[in-house]
């Protein structure tokens, strides 16, 4: 992967031989900033995102079965876990 215009220039411009971070982005890293929140609401549900795949699939025209039989039996052996 290569790098990009922005990337070299950034990193042209950083300091990579630096010890440790800065103390106060250190300790904003460390506690990150409390949010207002109201008394007694219940903390956020974190849920896992939902993932779709769409698969499109062009069937050439012909009138031999055999084809049409190939296409799906590939596609179960290789897409339907």
């Amino acid at each position: 992967m290569g790098l990009s215009i922005l990337n070299v220039v950034i990193l042209g411009l950083a300091d990579l031989n630096a010890a440790k971070p800065a103390p106060a982005i250190a300790e904003a890293v460390k506690k990150p900033a409390q949010e207002d929140k109201t008394a007694g609401s219940p903390p956020p549900v974190l849920s896992a995102p939902n993932l779709r795949y769409n698969i499109e699939v062009h069937l050439p025209a012909t009138k031999d079965i055999d084809v049409y039989n190939a296409i799906f039996k590939s596609l179960k052996e290789h897409l339907i876990v």
